[in-house]
């Protein structure tokens, strides 16, 4: 992967730090679908919100189809992300 995108969610299962892995679902009218699996976490921050709460902001490693995706899902749905085992 050559390309990384940063985004902020507000459903985040588990603590997350740079080199977690991370599954990416989407919700959107009404259906929840897994967007990407095994995502790259680069970089992870917290605001006032907390992890498992709001304000999570995420640099992840992604290639031009998943990073388009990403923009899409930020703009037009719900974002939620399910850490990996480690």
């Amino acid at each position: 992967l050559s390309r990384s995108t940063g985004f902020g969610v507000t459903d985040v299962q588990g603590d997350l730090v740079a080199g977690d892995r991370v599954d990416v679902y989407v919700s959107r009218m009404g259906a929840t679908e897994l967007l990407a699996p095994d995502v790259l976490v680069l970089a992870a921050a917290t605001g006032s919100g907390g992890l498992g709460g709001s304000d999570v902001s995420l640099l992840v490693a992604v290639d031009r189809d998943l990073a388009r995706a990403l923009v899409d899902a930020v703009h037009n749905a719900e974002i939620a992300l399910v850490g990996r085992p480690r």
